[in-house]
């Protein structure tokens, strides 16, 4: 896997929160207001009743605020396409987070976060599912035999548990 070749392709952050929010027209400009004012740009907003979603094409960005269930809320921040380095996208959902905890401050109990970051490297292998099967994994072709029909391709995803914060700040 040549590391250099990375292309990052998709970035986000998904809060699911209790209680959840008020989704009404007043907390959609409520939010529009905050997230102007924390310096986020955005082109489309729309309110469809149950969610709030802000779409930027340019530096393409997508924030919603739903209610996936009547006990929970979610807020989604997604950078699709993105134009913008991890630390910028960083600093960008902060903004955020900070403007749906401006609009919403009574929904301030996390029950589950994730982040998801994909990037796509060049393979130094005819096939990359081979390199990582067999040369990252460590694994036999015959072992993929147990799905009797050939393997056409696949990726790796990795999982990571939530680690506490360091209290010495120079162990970082």
């Amino acid at each position: 896997m040549n590391i250099e070749s990375g292309i990052l392709l998709h970035m986000g952050v998904n809060y699911l929160i209790t209680p959840p929010p008020s989704v009404d027209k007043r907390q959609f400009l409520a939010l529009q207001s905050a997230l102007m004012d924390a310096g986020v740009d955005y082109g489309e907003a729309r309110h469809t009743g149950r969610d709030i979603i802000l779409i930027r094409k340019s530096s393409p960005l997508q924030v919603r605020v739903s209610l996936p269930n009547p006990s929970l809320g979610q807020l989604l921040i997604v950078a699709p396409t993105p134009d913008v380095g991890l630390e910028m996208f960083g600093r960008q959902a902060d903004a955020i987070v900070d403007a749906f905890t401006q609009t919403w401050p009574a929904c301030n109990r996390i029950v589950a976060a994730d982040c998801t970051i994909r990037y796509l490297y060049e393979s130094s292998h005819p096939r990359a599912f081979d390199e990582i099967w067999q040369v990252r994994l460590n694994q036999s072709p015959e072992a993929l035999r147990v799905f009797g029909a050939p393997v056409a391709g696949g990726g790796l995803r990795l999982i990571f548990p939530p680690q506490p914060a360091p209290t010495d700040p120079l162990a970082m």
